[in-house]
């Protein structure tokens, strides 16, 4: 552990910052208060968790540790001049109070209420079988692949978008698919988009009943369309290939173990892409019907058909390719592939779903879910070469 610091010129606090798995936590806020708790030294671990304070005189003090999503650390020091080992903080999980106020019991009317969500909180998720604490991934099978747009899955963490949750499973208190399936908030539909909701800090979490609790039977039915957007790679591969910043050659009778001596070398044509004059921003529909009807106390079963409609997706085609009947060569023979991308994508998507969430006797409690679907794409995998 010694060997991770440096030595500092005068009195020092040093340590290292973990969270309750054993796993680093960068970004703490460590700050080094007299007893009278006006602090005197600042610090931020870094990236392997530790952290060091400097710049203060020997006495006694408090170090505090601030993370978002875990309890604040506390702990009192004597500090001189003598070489102290350096601190092993673990920060404890912040508690989240949950509030629920509930009527005549029963199912929801209310649009985030639908019961063939997706719900999976704290101690559900740490019963799931997850490798290498990639609950993403496993979480994903859940997700509907018709609607999941030119981008892939849309991953919201706290009501933002982002790329790739930054927390460890500990810090998450609950994850969400299928939520509220029609929202305007989100750019995908429900079956597109995973939630992870994180633990906050002192700020209790609440849930109140909504109009049209104490239903025995629930229909739902709703509607909802989802511009989507172009994808990153569409952009980078007009400039990739425009003809000047990617070559393509040829080795003639390469030799071994050196291949370039004595070959020769033939330049080939350039390949391009472009857009189609026409194109424009695909769109995607979805709606569905449903029913939900709860058969005992917290145990509720839902059937829902979903189906899906993708329009204008982009597609690329290769508008340089061999003719019919002959295809004995290039319409044009100065180039090479010529991929046009162009709004004349479409996608067709049916399913029937069954969810079934609350308990079987005593051996099972959780949701399990079956899903039928079928999805026709008429569009080529990767708009490239």
């Amino acid at each position: 552990m010694a060997a991770l610091f440096g030595e500092a010129a005068g009195p020092s606090v040093q340590g290292v910052v973990f969270d309750p798995s054993g796993a680093v936590v960068p970004g703490a806020a460590v700050a080094l208060k007299r007893e009278d708790g006006v602090p005197v030294s600042f610090a931020t671990s870094d990236a392997k968790g530790t952290f060091s304070l400097e710049g203060f005189i020997g006495g006694r003090y408090e170090v505090e540790v601030r993370h978002q999503g875990f309890k604040v650390f506390t702990s009192r020091i004597a500090v001189d001049a003598r070489p102290r080992p350096p601190m092993k903080v673990v920060l404890e999980i912040a508690s989240v109070a949950e509030e629920v106020t509930v009527g005549k019991g029963g199912l929801s009317t209310a649009s985030r209420e639908n019961r063939d969500a997706v719900t999976v909180d704290q101690k559900l998720l740490q019963g799931l079988p997850v490798f290498d604490q990639d609950y993403i991934a496993t979480l994903a099978t859940f997700l509907d692949p018709g609607a999941l747009g030119s981008e892939g899955v849309s991953l919201v963490v706290d009501g933002a978008e982002a790329n790739r949750v930054l927390v460890s499973p500990s810090a998450i208190q609950e994850v969400k698919i299928n939520q509220n399936p029609y929202s305007a908030e989100y750019f995908r539909p429900g079956r597109g988009r995973i939630e992870v909701v994180t633990k906050q800090l002192s700020k209790p979490a609440s849930r109140r009943a909504s109009p049209g609790n104490g239903r025995s039977v629930v229909l739902r039915a709703g509607i909802g369309v989802f511009n989507d957007r172009f994808p990153p790679f569409a952009a980078a591969d007009l400039i990739r290939y425009d003809g000047r910043h990617l070559s393509s050659f040829l080795l003639l009778d390469p030799t071994y173990p050196d291949p370039t001596v004595g070959a020769g070398l033939s330049n080939q044509p350039p390949n391009l892409a472009q857009f189609d004059p026409t194109v424009h921003t695909p769109y995607m529909i979805q709606y569905s019907v449903g029913a939900e009807w709860q058969i005992a106390k917290d145990t509720t079963v839902a059937a829902t058909y979903r189906g899906s409609r993708g329009v204008s997706l982009l597609r690329s085609r290769d508008i340089n390719a061999p003719q019919a009947p002959d295809y004995d060569g290039r319409p044009d023979p100065a180039v090479g592939r010529v991929r046009q991308l162009e709004s004349a994508g479409r996608q067709v998507s049916d399913a029937i779903e069954l969810s079934f969430r609350g308990k079987v006797g005593k051996a099972f409690t959780g949701l399990a879910q079956y899903t039928l679907s079928r999805t026709d794409v008429q569009l080529s995998a990767r708009f490239g070469f």
